[in-house]
């Protein structure tokens, strides 16, 4: 349903942006790639240093995704509150037009 703010949609088409870059984050394959780096493929400082340089990577991936989904979330939320202020603002009675204006 439309939102009564097109800023309220706006906001809530970048969180589904920035939820969809986030799944995307989810299927890289840094975490099988580190398996793939064991004993049977190769020794040595260099496949020490590579699962090393991975796993760093791959928190920084995990924790970027969920950067991602957190911005989400407020943006949702900030769209959620622009939704209840113009609800409140068209809504009849003291809170709605006019209220406070001295009309009867």
């Amino acid at each position: 349903m439309p939102s009564l703010d097109p800023s309220a949609d706006e906001l809530r088409r970048r969180a589904t942006r920035l939820r969809r870059t986030a799944f995307v984050l989810d299927d890289l394959e840094l975490w099988s790639l580190a398996g793939r780096a064991d004993e049977r493929t190769w020794v040595g400082p260099a496949a020490t240093e590579f699962v090393d340089t991975l796993t760093g990577a791959g928190r920084a991936v995990t924790e970027s995704r969920d950067d991602l989904v957190r911005a989400a979330a407020r943006l949702e939320r900030t769209a959620d509150e622009l939704d209840r202020r113009a609800r409140a603002l068209l809504a009849p009675g003291p809170a709605g037009p006019g209220a406070g204006s001295g009309h009867r």
